[in-house]
């Protein structure tokens, strides 16, 4: 039954995610198919939108309330369209597509091949993911976790969905919150994830697993076929391709989901070949002012949707199109002159281009509200020569390499080098494999500059050329097929080669082949020789980080503890924690109102001093009445310990801390006055505070 709820809450989030924006876009006339490819970028940024405003009423949030108000607003669009449409006929007027966008929107989309996505996306998921867990609930136990967790449960119990000041601590009076209050945080996820366990009454994991499930086996899959569709109108089998391509780097999606974790920038990512898309439509109908505006409103809707997803996906949005938008304005200026004169033209609008875009980048990189994100640093993970090693052979963030897949994409970049229309994309995946090789072998200014939006980290860097990569890896694996099929026609010289179903029969054994080549499992050859492969890597992480079982921060014990403390505490008492024994899960997991629910930013300032005495000062609740008061402020009630007398620091944490910053918690015993032992199993321990 559990995992029947889970499939549950994936149908209800794919409800969430395609039926509003399915009404939007049928409602701007495009076709049934590429609505349904498009349809996040509306109900995301529509979602997002609607949670600060009513956040800013004063209302709080219920899926119901959400989902019924982006729905309303969608079938209005479609509404207004459907009566303009009507008066237009009645006045014997085209009501019909222009023919660019009929060509682009309405020939080449087709369901089946969305659905081969979908499916192929799906499996691989199922046989990484599903397979790899303990149960439906099971989570990663990470730092991120911890956040995503807690904010999602603090979404649910409140009701503040607002992305201004997302938190752990949502619904929380300021005044009793650790810390002043936050800023902007991107919370579409948060928010999308709220709504299932809402609308499913499923727990804060369940639900996030099944959202990621619909992200990565869904929405992807959905984004990946609308860019190659667009990219490749013309070359219907490499849109074929891409329903293998898509899914084949070990370093996106797939490392999101037990790497970091990085959720948000999960959905982001998943968004951003669409809306890229979306933009060149808006280029190629500039001729024609309702389709471009169409496109334009679109375009604006799906940077909304990347903003409040993982803001940071913008700028990987603007340098997939950067050497798009020179490709054009170059193509633009074919004609205009001749020989010398028009080639300083050329190369002084490029020139001009480029240093405006410059000039943008350096403008965003001083902003104050990015700062913090700019300013973060991960460290140079190896040196230049490997640096590009990793980004010929695929293993940009420490997964195996992936040697076949690397080849078919130098195939790639050599076939789009070829052609003319498609040397925009070798130059996006040559500055994305730049940014990589600096932001993986360098530290400094320039690293900063280039990647700082992207937190310097390498593995959000190497996503980025992920998502450059899948169109030439496409490309590749079709310029492969083409040469064996024709290589096979002359050694044979034979004309059954012609025959369609055979043709497709030998393409489907290319892809077998390379299927296997790409997604074999690690493997052992007699004699101890063990081969790890990037998704036997993959699978592998999965199941060791979602394990409920393994050894871990917050083991299974300390789950049943909390489970039983939670009977026990009144309801709206507070419980006084460490976080780093573990305890910071129990709010995201299970529902435990304990004070702390993050473990990082104490020693950074902006802590409130009520906070502060509880952290250092605690056990002296029944000589200190500033304690006192402290305690009577906070609500607190009670103390939890999980790992009580680890004074050497030997049990399991997420990472290093000072443990003399949590004196005032972990110092507690039996024997400190003020303090009520109630349960007591191991190395755990629940004290009620009598002494405040």
């Amino acid at each position: 039954m559990a995992w029947v709820s889970f499939f549950i809450a994936m149908a209800v989030s794919i409800i969430f995610v395609f039926v509003p924006g399915l009404a939007f876009f049928r409602g701007l006339r495009f076709s049934l198919c590429s609505s349904v490819c498009l349809s996040p970028l509306y109900s995301i940024a529509v979602y997002s939108v609607i949670a600060i405003a009513y956040d800013a009423a004063g209302v709080k949030c219920t899926w119901w309330l959400v989902f019924s108000s982006a729905l309303m607003m969608a079938l209005t669009t479609l509404l207004i369209s459907h009566v303009v449409e009507r008066t237009m006929i009645r006045n014997d007027r085209d009501s019909g597509f222009s023919s660019v966008l009929q060509d682009l929107l309405l020939s080449g989309f087709r369901f089946r091949e969305v659905l081969v996505y979908c499916l192929v996306a799906f499996v691989l998921f199922a046989g990484i993911f599903i397979l790899g867990l303990d149960g439906p609930g099971s989570y990663a136990q990470t730092i991120d976790t911890i956040f995503h967790l807690n904010t999602v449960e603090a979404f649910v119990d409140s009701g503040i969905w607002s992305s201004l000041g997302a938190s752990p601590y949502a619904g929380v009076d300021s005044s009793i919150q650790p810390f002043e209050e936050t800023g902007f945080y991107p919370s579409a996820w948060h928010c999308l994830v709220a709504m299932v366990a809402g609308a499913c009454n499923a727990t804060t994991a369940v639900s996030v697993n099944s959202v990621n499930a619909m992200l990565a086996s869904v929405v992807f899959p959905c984004g990946v076929y609308f860019a190659m569709r667009v990219l490749f109108s013309e070359k219907e089998r490499v849109v074929i391709w891409g329903a293998l391509a898509g899914v084949c780097f070990a370093a996106f999606p797939w490392r999101f989901l037990y790497w970091g974790v990085l959720f948000p920038n999960l959905l982001a990512y998943c968004m951003v070949l669409p809306v890229a898309a979306v933009f060149i439509l808006a280029v190629k109908t500039c001729g024609q002012l309702s389709d471009c505006t169409k496109f334009v409103v679109v375009f604006v809707l799906g940077l909304v949707s990347l903003v409040f997803s993982q803001t940071n996906a913008v700028f990987t949005v603007a340098v997939l199109l950067i050497p798009y938008c020179v490709y054009t304005i170059l193509e633009s200026l074919d004609g205009r002159g001749s020989g010398r004169h028009q080639l300083t033209v050329k190369v002084m609008a490029t020139v001009c281009f480029l240093v405006f875009v410059g000039a943008i980048w350096v403008a965003c990189f001083k902003m104050p509200f990015l700062q913090k994100v700019v300013s973060n640093t991960w460290v140079a993970i190896c040196d230049l020569p490997q640096a590009i090693v990793n980004v010929a052979f695929l293993s940009y963030s420490g997964t195996p390499a992936q040697i076949v897949l690397g080849i078919l994409v130098v195939a790639g970049l050599f076939l789009s080098i070829r052609e003319r229309n498609y040397r925009w994309l070798s130059a996006s995946y040559a500055i994305m494999a730049l940014m990589y090789v600096l932001n993986a072998s360098h530290d400094g200014i320039l690293k900063q500059v280039v990647t700082g939006f992207w937190y310097t980290d390498h593995n959000r860097v190497a996503a980025n050329l992920v998502l450059a990569s899948i169109p030439l890896a496409a490309l590749g694996m079709n310029g492969v097929t083409s040469i064996l099929l024709a290589n096979c026609r002359k050694l044979t010289n034979s004309h059954t080669l012609n025959n369609r179903f055979i043709r497709r029969g030998m393409c489907g054994v290319c892809a077998l082949l390379i299927a296997i080549a790409v997604f074999y499992p690690s493997f052992s050859i007699a004699g101890g020789f063990d081969v790890t492969t990037a998704f036997g890597y993959t699978r592998d992480r999965v199941a060791s980080a979602y394990s409920s079982s393994l050894p871990n921060v917050y083991d299974e014990d300390e789950r049943r503890f909390v489970e039983s403390a939670m009977s026990v505490v009144p309801e709206g008492v507070r419980i006084a924690n460490d976080p780093n024994d573990g305890s910071a899960f129990a709010y995201g997991a299970q529902g435990a109102d304990v004070l702390y629910r993050v473990f990082f930013g104490y020693e950074e300032g902006g802590e409130r001093e009520a906070s502060v005495l509880i952290r250092e000062k605690l056990y002296e609740v029944a000589h200190d009445a500033n304690v006192r008061a402290a305690v009577e402020d906070l609500g607190i009630g009670y103390v939890l310990q999980l790992d009580y007398g680890d004074s050497n620091h030997s049990g399991r944490y997420l990472s290093e801390y000072d443990r003399s910053m949590w004196l005032g918690i972990d110092s507690i015993s039996e024997a400190t006055e003020g303090f009520e032992l109630v349960m007591s199993e191991g190395d755990m321990r629940l004290y009620k505070i009598v002494g405040a």
